[in-house]
């Protein structure tokens, strides 16, 4: 069997594993995070920060050295790529694909580590699948994301393996390995949890609202965000006084002045307080703090489930169909099912659902089944995962100890 803390090389001198994302995107760094911190030198390169970000990252992952490439020091990150037998990278691919990979060796491992889950974006079948095939490996949540892996390449029912390691024959192209980690980061959270910050009033009830990325890839559709829709609700509530509220908005709307103009003066209207970072890169502690989440189409609430509150879900284009078959692998929709909607048609009703589902919680069970299918219960370490890497064929044969790869 794998051990959890193999002695390898690469995991203690820091000499085989390169990470890479793109800025802004902090919270892609999350599903790099564990293994970079599994290295010894705990390095991660930031594709196009500002100076701003860099200190914002630096300030909450002071144990992580940031290395910061601009476009016009590309030579100098593929020289630095070149280095190691192993990349993982959870973000910008294709500045990875354009710009890096072209010119790295040819027996470089490289490994995507899926953004949350993948139900967020099949409507746009691209995303997810068109390039995943570059790569010689992918790191997954659990089996939502390998059923959508399948459906999405259209793989023959007799190729549709099962396991926690999945090796795929891709002929020429070699082997395609799919890992099922589990999720390692909300995992170390909660088991080395840190003292509670100071953002909870403890005579209230926390919200927190959390929001995606307001278009998909490819900029063809702008419906992904609702916190245009929440601040209408949030700016017609009667009873907002009786909840603290936590914001943590998507860093690509860090520069949409208008919106976080309109935000700062309803919540002045409103007497609640900003006294914290709304982009900040560790949303956590918010999470641990909450007591039930506002959102949209955001991954992160795939991270919320594991803190088992209650999920408000907005949907200001009522898209969301009323229900969904569990079959309906594809549906972007899925996770909505996890949570009371809130919509157009039911607006008047928004307090109302709040306060239900802080008192009654009463899509848990549903919520709870969701958790199992998306995220692997695994007893996997980062050190674990890195060592499947190792052991991937393409860097066999070599000097890379090799391991036994444990049931399905």
């Amino acid at each position: 069997m794998i051990n959890n803390k193999p002695d390898l090389p690469g995991l203690k001198d820091g000499s085989e594993f390169g990470f890479f994302f793109t800025a802004p995107g902090s919270h892609h760094l999350y599903y790099l995070l564990p293994y970079i911190r599994a290295t010894k030198h705990c390095s991660v390169m930031v594709f196009a920060p500002t100076d701003d970000y860099l200190v914002l990252l630096r300030e909450t992952f002071p144990d992580v050295n940031f290395i910061s490439c601009l476009p016009d020091t590309q030579n100098e990150a593929i020289a630095l790529f070149a280095r190691y037998s192993v990349i993982l990278f959870a973000n910008g691919d294709p500045w990875f694909v354009n710009g890096v990979q072209p010119y790295l060796p040819q027996e470089t491992l490289l490994v995507r580590v899926l953004h949350g889950a993948s139900s967020k974006f099949t409507d746009d079948p691209g995303y997810f699948a068109a390039n995943v095939y570059a790569w010689d490996a992918l790191i997954v949540q659990g089996s939502k994301d390998v059923d959508t892996f399948y459906e999405l390449n259209k793989l023959a029912p007799e190729l549709r393996a099962q396991g926690d390691i999945i090796d795929l024959d891709l002929g020429e192209k070699g082997t395609f390995r799919l890992v099922q980690s589990g999720n390692l980061r909300v995992r170390h959270f909660l088991e080395d949890k840190p003292a509670q910050q100071n953002l909870k009033n403890s005579d209230k009830k926390t919200i927190l609202v959390m929001s995606t990325h307001p278009t998909n890839p490819g900029e063809q559709k702008n419906n992904y965000s609702e916190i245009r829709f929440f601040l209408e609700l949030f700016d017609a509530m009667q009873g907002a006084e009786r909840y603290n509220f936590l914001f943590n908005l998507h860093p690509n709307l860090v520069d949409d002045h208008d919106l976080l103009q309109s935000l700062k003066e309803i919540c002045v209207r409103k007497g609640v307080p900003l006294d914290y970072e709304l982009f900040t890169a560790d949303y956590f502690p918010m999470m641990d703090a909450a007591d039930a989440l506002i959102c949209d189409r955001t991954s992160a609430v795939f991270d919320f489930f594991h803190f088992d509150k209650p999920v408000i879900f907005l949907d200001s284009t009522e898209q969301c169909p009323e229900h969904i078959a569990e079959e309906d692998i594809l549906s972007s929709f899925w996770s909505y099912r996890n949570g009371a909607m809130v919509a157009p048609s039911n607006r008047d009703q928004f307090e109302d659902i709040l306060a239900l589902q802080l008192d009654q919680d009463s899509f848990k069970e549903v919520r709870d089944k969701c958790l199992e299918y998306v995220v692997a219960n695994k007893d996997y370490g980062a050190e674990t995962v890195l060592s499947l890497l190792l052991s991937h064929p393409k860097l066999v044969p070599s000097n890379m100890p090799q391991y036994e790869r444990p049931s399905p």
